[in-house]
């Protein structure tokens, strides 16, 4: 049983938290309890759980306790990506989460990566580090960079290229054989049919008309 603690005080981590109680994890794992950067600790209790100060916690537990990053998409992902940075350069051991429902036919995938439920990896398919599945597709010979979060059910096709820092909304499709270059965001219920033209866009749905720089879209997505 390894122990492990979630790094983030919100939904993401208090879902993860039930899903290693239940017993849904491939991995044996055990959650110590959760870890909040200093400024923004404010209880030391979540969920039923202890939250520790990162300070506290990298004193405690840097060799002995893993780490899972429970950080979402806002920012395009940039958030989770300069923790994952500054917790590995701190020396911590990344984790990754995978459901016990999830189906993977890969062995090439990096760390600290996220399956929740009914997610698929396809054969021949590669993932970099810190990319989160909700119950999403990734197509067989497809390559995926990092950082990435694809929402519940959404699929790519087979030879799909994704870069770092992309968004894949609900439902949204993207065809066989296309490229997503770095920090694309995908609108829910969005056919993505032919690569992207450059890095940082947004397009939205139903026919994947162009809206603009994404991070521009994510703030406005993320204030609702």
């Amino acid at each position: 049983m390894k122990d492990i603690l979630l790094f983030g005080i919100n939904e993401l981590s208090e879902r993860i938290a039930y899903y290693i109680d239940c017993g849904e994890s491939v991995n044996p794992l055990s959650v110590k309890g959760f870890v909040i950067d200093d400024d923004y600790y404010s209880s030391d209790n979540f969920g039923g759980k202890k939250v520790y100060r990162y300070s506290e916690a990298k004193e405690k537990f840097l060799q002995t306790t893993a780490v899972i990053i429970c950080i979402g998409y806002t920012n395009m992902n940039e958030n989770r990506k300069k923790i994952f940075h500054r917790l590995r350069d701190d020396g911590w051991d990344i984790e990754s989460f995978i459901s016990s429902q999830t189906v993977i036919h890969t062995d090439k995938i990096g760390t600290g990566n996220i399956f929740l439920g009914k997610s698929l990896i396809e054969f021949k398919s590669f993932l970099g580090d810190c990319n989160i599945f909700d119950s999403a597709h990734l197509g067989h010979h497809s390559t995926m960079g990092n950082f990435n979060f694809f929402c519940y059910s959404a699929v790519t096709g087979g030879n799909v290229t994704v870069g770092d820092c992309c968004f894949v909304g609900m439902n949204a499709t993207i065809k066989n054989g296309i490229n997503l270059l770095d920090k694309t965001f995908v609108g829910a219920g969005c056919y993505l049919s032919c690569d992207t033209s450059e890095p940082g866009l947004c397009y939205a749905p139903p026919k994947a008309v162009c809206l603009g720089k994404s991070e521009i879209i994510m703030k406005k997505f993320t204030a609702k």
